[in-house]
């Protein structure tokens, strides 16, 4: 479903086995199941050079992280319904300040 969409985020992959364990019929493949962080928008308004040099920068100041699935819900996105997992990820809160303070200091905005 990823060739479907022309926008850009930054995003948590989980590992292959968590992501089959995730994955439903009718659903994200395998290989698109994630998680998330920011969405800066549009990947062709998104210097996307800068922005993977951001993320390596903020990857150094955080330490790996694990999560717990706690359950599942449904958001309505566009036309569509959205089936997605909750997670328990201790850390994510300070990633995506640190995230979202750091591309905006780079001149990188953050749609909200």
């Amino acid at each position: 479903m990823a060739a479907d969409h022309d926008g850009c985020m930054v995003a948590i992959v989980p590992p292959d086995a968590v992501a089959q364990f995730l994955a439903v019929d009718g659903g994200e493949s395998v290989e698109d199941i994630h998680l998330t962080v920011v969405y800066p928008g549009a990947a062709d308004e998104v210097d996307t050079d800068l922005l993977m040099e951001c993320v390596q920068e903020i990857s150094t100041r955080h330490a790996p992280m694990s999560a717990d699935i706690s359950g599942y819900g449904v958001f309505h996105n566009d036309d569509t319904d959205v089936l997605h997992a909750t997670v328990n990820l201790p850390g994510l809160d300070a990633l995506k300040v640190d995230l979202e303070q750091t591309l905006e200091e780079a001149g990188i905005d953050i749609p909200v």
